[in-house]
């Protein structure tokens, strides 16, 4: 026992193997594979251990009170998708139930950890935010690998870049962010405008029109919100960033039919699958149809395509699967986080909201897109971090 209470008091080779599991955690985000998996639990196995052999139950009051708004949005987003999902057994595909009982454990206990050890000084707002940096820089890599194996890849560009991903939508999500997380985060003279350039070019190649629409939204927001800071460099920045992007218009001709079916509003199937969605939900609207249901629903647009999936929208994903009632709690929680970006003027992080919320206008959802949900949990620590450290 006098053993076990010297190493619990020895917290340097916690704050490592914390540190190592939290870099694997957020690295492995934008990859979509087993590390992500293994990782999110191994994270939640530290702190509730942590938790219970050094019984600081006292700091999870303080976050839960700190919180409590936000706690309470959450609770009521989970206890939506557990009525729908009780009142729509028929709809429901295999995975619904392990879906809505892992949203606990990947966003909510993730979030409390993250604060639990911020406040135990485990990690510091640069460790993480280099941390997702790093993730985001290894995926654009991966293109780079392709590009390097496959010489021709660029010079004859169509299908726009995709990395270790095989899908530009997934792969222009998380570049985008790159981009603006480097334009609005990063202070370093030398790296911020490298990494935004070097994003630049894998968000333009990406093809992906979703993330070009928030990218360029996000970037405008973050200027007007903070022009009276903005500087001589900036405007160079975005005078060299121009540039490059009428150099790469003007030399391939897909990227100019991707900026022109962009022009003139080609939204694809989407306009197909949403007013499916939305003829769905007014025939259900209350508590909608439970999680993961797109795929059953009569008459369901994943019967004329494998690619049409869901609703493409995150507005219409809460209310087609948790109706009016979960659609209150999740556009509660949205709006929370934006306005305490702007009451602190943490006009970076609203900037960076602001991309993730157009984008998923377009692409991906509310409650099944764990990769980018993670990456909010994030995000929303970090508007969040600054209170933990408040003495009440």
């Amino acid at each position: 026992m006098t053993y076990i209470k010297q190493r619990l008091e020895d917290t340097d080779w916690q704050i490592l193997v914390f540190k190592i599991i939290l870099f694997i955690w957020v690295v492995s985000l934008p990859f979509k594979n087993a590390v992500y998996q293994i990782s999110f639990v191994m994270l939640d196995l530290f702190f509730i251990t942590h938790l219970l052999c050094t019984q600081n139950f006292g700091i999870i009051k303080d976050i839960l009170y700190k919180t409590r708004f936000l706690g309470l949005a959450f609770a009521g987003i989970l206890l939506s998708m557990v009525i729908s999902n009780l009142l729509n057994p028929e709809y429901l595909s295999s995975k619904s139930w392990s879906h809505t009982i892992l949203f606990i454990f990947r966003y909510g206990i993730i979030f409390v950890a993250l604060a639990y050890f911020y406040k135990l000084n485990y990690f510091n707002k640069k460790d993480i935010t280099y941390f997702v940096l790093a993730g985001l820089i290894l995926l654009a890599i991966t293109a780079i690998f392709y590009i390097i194996t496959n010489p021709g890849l660029i010079s004859h560009i169509s299908g726009g870049l995709s990395g270790s991903l095989g899908s530009r939508t997934g792969f222009g999500l998380f570049v985008g962010l790159g981009f603006v997380l480097s334009f609005v985060l990063i202070q370093n003279k030398i790296w911020m405008p490298f990494l935004v350039i070097f994003f630049t070019f894998f968000t333009v190649f990406s093809f992906a029109r979703s993330s070009w629409v928030a990218s360029a939204t996000a970037i405008a927001i973050f200027l007007i919100l903070n022009f009276k800071k903005i500087e001589k460099k900036h405007i160079i920045l975005l005078i060299t960033l121009a540039i490059l992007i009428a150099i790469f218009y003007l030399s391939y001709s897909s990227l100019q039919n991707r900026v022109e079916a962009l022009i003139s509003l080609n939204t694809t199937y989407r306009t197909l699958i949403w007013q499916y969605s939305l003829d769905m939900i007014l025939q259900n609207p209350l508590f909608g149809y439970g999680i993961s249901s797109f795929g059953n629903l009569p008459n369901s647009p994943i019967l004329q395509s494998p690619d049409w999936n869901s609703t493409h929208n995150l507005i219409l994903e809460t209310l087609l699967y948790t109706g009016i009632f979960g659609s209150i709690f999740c556009i509660y929680m949205i709006t929370m986080t934006f306005i305490k970006a702007f009451k602190t003027k943490n006009y970076g992080l609203f900037a960076i909201f602001t991309y993730i919320f157009v984008i998923s206008q377009f692409d991906f959802g509310a409650y099944m897109s764990k990769e980018l949900l993670s990456f909010i949990v994030i995000f929303t620590f970090l508007a969040y971090c600054d209170d933990f450290k408040e003495q009440n």
